[in-house]
């Protein structure tokens, strides 16, 4: 078993740093995260143009900054200079696995671009124990899987219809990844 899923029970993951009551995908969120007890924090990694990790969701700026800019268009002095919400610096993934070194990361890894930047930060801060990959893309999954097989995976959408499948024995074949996440709503559904 992976050491990210070495713990009895359910737990609570809060998404994007507990977007729901904080401001998303910041330092600051994931410290209120984790006063309330949250030992896993999910978050999304771009990239910039000169190959920085970055938690940051959109793939562009239009949402968050009203400026219609792809992100991994932006270099990282550009992308350093933005302030989230009025007053939060865009953090890199390397200064959130430093601040939070025992902190339990999901990370979704947004392109394909981001991929490799993003696990030679995992590995250089030595994080690898302490995060679970996740994308909507089995490409990536696999990219992650094949270069570093020790990370833990989230099975993506692909990944989910399989193992449904294999659950009523249409599908015979093992299902990759090592856990999957449930959300509490999708498409409008509690």
């Amino acid at each position: 078993m992976k050491r990210y899923l070495e713990y009895d029970g359910l737990k609570v993951l809060a998404h994007r740093g507990g977007a729901e009551e904080s401001n998303e995908n910041t330092l600051e969120s994931f410290d209120y995260s984790q006063s309330l007890g949250c030992e896993f924090i999910e978050t999304d990694v771009q990239v910039s143009s000169d190959g920085i990790p970055y938690i940051f969701h959109d793939d562009d700026l239009s949402r968050l900054f009203g400026k219609d800019i792809i992100f991994n268009s932006l270099h990282s002095d550009e992308i350093n200079k933005l302030m989230l919400f009025d007053k939060y610096k865009i953090p890199t993934l390397e200064s959130t696995l430093i601040k939070f070194p025992n902190t339990l990361f999901q990370i979704d890894v947004k392109t394909d671009e981001v991929v490799l930047p993003a696990l030679e930060v995992i590995k250089k801060t030595n994080s690898i124990n302490n995060v679970c990959i996740a994308s909507f893309s089995s490409k990536r999954l696999k990219q992650v899987n094949d270069l570093y097989p020790e990370i833990c995976l989230s099975m993506g959408p692909n990944e989910v219809l399989k193992l449904l499948l294999a659950s009523y024995g249409l599908f015979k074949k093992k299902v990759p990844g090592n856990c999957l996440q449930v959300p509490i709503y999708q498409y409008g559904i509690k």
